[in-house]
């Protein structure tokens, strides 16, 4: 099979994936409610602060308006150094709306590596599609919404999982890409 054919084979399934996943989270996906609770209280203003500090051309080194300051580039939850987050911050101011696509991101990066593992473990798409949704709509993406840190983290472990088999099984580090 061609890497055109390759990519098609992901690239379809993905978009659908994406489809249902904004038609399930359509209030957050299309701005009609914010993510609650700690996402409003320690996310937004965590990735408020970094967007800020970028956009006036300064490393966000120190916070000075959380515990009478402390040492922002040290904190590993405000998620300084991780590369979606520069990107989203870099570029754009982080909003309520930044949020959200924050989140439908990563449930959506979850699905995919979800659904290219269960490939990779020769289920038929079909189910390997069912087993993207499952993850996406679980109770820990759903129930755990405010805790951006863990969705983060749940979007890349399927990936993880999927490497770390390739590996073992090509039994070559330098193999062991999608």
């Amino acid at each position: 099979m061609s890497n055109f054919g390759k990519i098609l084979r992901v690239l379809i399934p993905a978009l659908l994936l994406l489809a249902i996943i904004i038609v399930v989270f359509r209030e957050v996906a299309f701005f009609v409610h914010p993510l609650k609770w700690d996402a409003l209280d320690c996310t937004m203003p965590w990735k408020y602060f970094i967007s800020t500090c970028f956009a006036d051309g300064v490393f966000p080194f120190w916070n000075p308006y959380q515990h009478l300051g402390y040492p922002f580039y040290g904190d590993a939850q405000s998620t300084l150094y991780y590369p979606v987050t520069l990107i989203m911050t870099y570029f754009h101011g982080y909003t309520f709306k930044m949020q959200a696509v924050d989140y439908i991101f990563h449930v959506w990066a979850g699905a995919v590596g979800m659904y290219m593992l269960g490939r990779t473990f020769k289920f038929n798409e079909i189910i390997a599609f069912i087993l993207a949704l499952s993850y996406a709509f679980s109770g820990f993406m759903v129930g755990n919404a405010q805790h951006i840190y863990w969705i983060v983290s749940a979007a890349w472990l399927p990936f993880v999982v999927l490497f770390y088999v390739r590996m073992q099984e090509e039994q070559k580090i330098s193999q062991s890409r999608l």
